[in-house]
């Protein structure tokens, strides 16, 4: 009977062992999905003209913002369904860099999450003619 008291604490050990590295792998997954998620989503930009959803960008992991709603003045042709911002993927924590397109012409787009829970969209063009647009979560 003494011999099955070691073996006990032996799998109990490993059981153990086993729970708290499967508690920690869920939670490094988990942490890993809401990083990647804390930027997806609808987003309405600070003048209200202009919705856009950030998602996964199709046949990519990156993220793109693609417009889904604008009010536009008269004459304006709608941007609906277009991607703004494409190519958008994570340089460090609360940051972002894509490619922001207007027209023909492709910019680097720099995304900040802001403490507030808006995000700054930056973008540049030779890097020192810029303009930043603040958007909030919809």
């Amino acid at each position: 009977m003494y011999w099955l008291v070691p073996k006990q604490r032996y799998f109990q050990r490993r059981l153990t062992f086993g729970i708290l590295a499967t508690a920690s792998n869920l939670a490094f997954i988990s942490g890993a999905i809401a990083n990647e998620s804390e930027l997806q989503g609808k987003w309405i930009s600070s003048d209200k003209a202009t919705t856009v959803n950030i998602e996964a960008c199709a046949g990519s992991s990156d993220l793109c913002a693609v417009v889904v709603a604008e009010i536009l003045a008269p004459g304006e042709k709608t941007a609906i369904g277009n991607v703004l911002v494409k190519e958008i993927k994570k340089t460090e924590k609360n940051r972002w860099r894509g490619k922001y397109i207007d027209g023909q012409s492709v910019f680097n787009a720099d995304i900040t999450l802001k403490g507030d829970g808006s995000v700054d969209f930056k973008a540049c063009t030779m890097l020192v003619l810029c303009e930043t647009e603040n958007f909030t979560r919809r």
